[in-house]
């Protein structure tokens, strides 16, 4: 997971983002998808950020919902979502006009063999 932040700033031109990733795809078939959240972890986590104005989460002090932007590494059918994401042995790369956290998720599709 990354923070990109504030949560919900939406910007002017979009920006390239990329971070490292644990998924072997060199072993076994993978299937990965990109999610997003727009808030932050709740205080009882730590972190005792207040919502700003800039927040699309709600100011109820409720963590705002996982929601899956796109599977990687496939073509991309939803052309709505203002994100571009690839994937490679290492890192995700994504191109986004909005900050939030970011997440890769996977399950091995086919299992590898030992």
């Amino acid at each position: 997971m990354v923070l990109a932040g504030p949560p919900g700033l939406r910007l002017r031109k979009p920006a390239a983002l990329a971070f490292p990733h644990c998924a072997d795809l060199r072993r076994g078939a993978w299937e990965l998808a990109l999610y997003h959240c727009d808030s932050f972890p709740s205080s009882s986590s730590g972190n005792t950020h207040k919502s700003s104005s800039t927040d699309r989460s709600a100011d109820n002090g409720e963590e705002s919902p996982w929601v899956k932007l796109v599977t990687l590494g496939r073509e991309q059918q939803d052309h709505s979502s203002s994100v571009l994401a690839s994937i490679d042995l290492q890192s995700c790369h994504l191109l986004t006009d909005f900050f939030t956290r970011f997440c890769v998720v996977g399950q091995v599709e086919k299992p590898f063999d030992l």
